[in-house]
């Protein structure tokens, strides 16, 4: 029987860094707000965040790729989507809906935040960090500026993680 991914108890099986898993539970988009449009996308997103919450990835993934197939350019499914794929272990196709989703909303920093997490996830250590520097750029938060700490750190850098935790503990 296949194991469902728990949602913010991931026990990071695919994730040699530890915290990758756990932390694209965090960059999932919630539910459209009532108002926000009724449409049968809206419908279709509502219940891809709810299967998502209820740990069925496979299940959530099937309803994001429908609300995109209503309404193309609703890069918050398409977010939703890549972590989806990410979470069910496809690496590849969950950066890569990632990085349509920035395409769609260049300057979203949790959607830079999350493409900066599958780049690292992926061993892109330099794409990682100049996605996440841009994600700093637009929302100066102190868990992006941990995340370039932990980078950092990984990198062997140890005077800029440093600088960046000690950013991260002033900004909190």
């Amino acid at each position: 029987q296949k194991k469902k991914f728990r949602v913010r108890h991931c026990s990071a099986e695919r994730d040699e860094a530890g915290f990758g898993h756990h932390e694209l539970d965090h960059g999932m988009f919630d539910m459209a707000p009532a108002g926000s449009g009724n449409g049968p996308q809206h419908a279709e997103y509502n219940a891809g965040v709810a299967a998502y919450e209820r740990g069925d990835a496979d299940e959530a993934a099937r309803h994001f790729m429908k609300a995109l197939s209503l309404a193309p350019s609703m890069w918050p499914a398409r977010n939703n989507l890549g972590i989806c794929l990410v979470q069910r272990g496809d690496l590849e196709s969950g950066t890569e809906q990632l990085r349509l989703a920035q395409q769609a909303a260049p300057n979203d920093a949790v959607v830079l935040r999350n493409l900066g997490v599958a780049q690292w996830m992926r061993r892109d250590g330099d794409g990682a960090m100049k996605t996440l520097e841009k994600a700093s750029e637009h929302h100066p938060e102190s868990h992006v500026l941990y995340l370039r700490a932990r980078l950092s750190e990984q990198r062997g850098d140890m005077e800029r993680a440093v600088e960046l935790m000690k950013e991260a503990a002033d900004a909190d």
